[in-house]
């Protein structure tokens, strides 16, 4: 069965159970899923997820699945994704306000201090903004039979999104949710946690940017966009969407995601640990101490880095680290070429390729290339692709 076969088929079972936003999602990701994949491992991934009509019931069968465990990865995490990914994503919901009353859209709004935000909604946009003087939560919301609470207890803000009355599969209705929280120019939080199921979340600091405690954000179905945040422990993980982060200081980081792209800028991460399935990792001006990073279908990118040793495995695209790199690394690449370029000097190191050439300071080396001793110390393998190392 060919790709377009296979991809033809699951519409067709799907249609009729899926809103049509929905379904073309829900078709966009295993279409992305099998582009990834390429001409050699897309029958191999097709096999695993079975016949078209078995996964579009296990997708339909699933739709009350919420909160998923942390993901096994590579090939079967490709077949078992879309079923762990996509039941979030299809919890239909309906808002109502704060409290229980008649009608089908409206807003609300609390203000009271905190200085700690949990949020755990089903469905809806997050957004958390610095500015102004005042602690505020907003909600507005067209639909019925969801229910958004949020109220303050012990400095803690509370804000919670229940599906009310089981689960509903009609789209008759225009539905849409979001809630945004305002925190003084000047405060401070001691913990900020946010999760949705289904929204994009947003999380911005002032001028001179939100202080927090530990930081935890989980995204089933959506981007996140995390800027001007200075943060203790951070642990961002989305199943499907791209994380963005901009001028932000975390004292250590761990970032999973299943699909989508990680771009990070203008950061200082700590400690660094980094895994995703389908996607790009992008660093541009980063600072952090260890790196420990994977991506099983996508490229790793550092410009003007700044790490002092790690572990970086590429199994699916191309490998390009630059920067004041120090310390002892080891860089594996199934499918793609590394290219390792630091200002920091005295290094020691030991190159090995099967099929591609090894590059020294320009200098072609063949398929071996070692030097002992160095303050530094680079151990690389590529299977397929060339290796480029640079000291300067």
């Amino acid at each position: 069965m060919t790709r377009q076969e296979y991809l033809e088929r699951l519409r067709q079972a799907l249609a009729g159970h899926l809103a049509a936003e929905e379904l073309e999602r829900t078709m966009a990701y295993y279409t992305r899923c099998l582009e990834e994949a390429g001409a050699v491992g897309e029958e191999a991934l097709m096999d695993t997820w079975g016949e078209p009509e078995e996964l579009a019931g296990e997708l339909l069968a699933n739709l009350g699945h919420h909160r998923p465990g942390k993901k096994t990865r590579r090939w079967i995490w490709a077949g078992l994704a879309g079923v762990l990914i996509l039941s979030a994503a299809f919890w239909v919901v309906r808002l109502r306000p704060w409290a229980p009353q008649a009608g089908s859209s409206g807003s609300s709004s609390l203000t009271e201090s905190f200085d700690q935000v949990e949020v755990d909604l089903e469905w809806g946009t997050v957004t958390l903004r610095q500015e102004e003087d005042l602690y505020r939560c907003e909600a507005d919301w067209t639909g019925t039979d969801y229910t958004i609470n949020a109220w303050v207890e012990q400095g803690v803000l509370h804000v919670e999104g229940k599906q009310r009355g089981g689960l509903h599969l009609d789209w008759k209705e225009n539905q849409s949710a979001t809630v945004t929280i305002t925190v003084p120019e000047g405060a401070a939080l001691r913990e900020l946690s946010v999760y949705t199921s289904l929204g994009d979340v947003t999380l911005t600091g002032g001028k001179a940017g939100l202080e927090t405690g530990p930081l935890t954000v989980e995204s089933d179905l959506g981007s996140v966009t995390v800027e001007s945040l200075s943060t203790g422990e951070s642990d961002l993980t989305l199943e499907l969407g791209d994380l963005t982060v901009t001028g932000c200081t975390f004292q250590n980081t761990q970032i999973e995601n299943s699909s989508g792209a990680v771009t990070v800028t203008d950061s200082q991460v700590g400690d660094l640990t980094c895994t995703l399935d389908l996607g790009d990792l992008t660093l541009e001006r980063v600072s952090g101490k260890s790196a420990d990073w994977t991506a099983d279908l996508g490229s790793l990118m550092v410009q003007e880095g700044t790490f002092s040793g790690g572990t970086v495995t590429c199994d699916g695209g191309e490998v390009a680290l630059s920067g004041a790199l120090s310390g002892t690394w080891t860089v594996n690449n199934s499918l793609g070429g590394i290219a390792f370029s630091t200002t920091v000097g005295d290094w020691g190191y030991d190159l090995t390729t099967d099929l591609g050439t090894i590059w020294v300071d320009e200098a072609n080396q063949g398929t071996r290339a070692q030097r002992q001793g160095g303050a530094n110390q680079l151990t690389a393998t590529a299977d397929l692709g060339d290796i480029r190392l640079t000291i300067s």
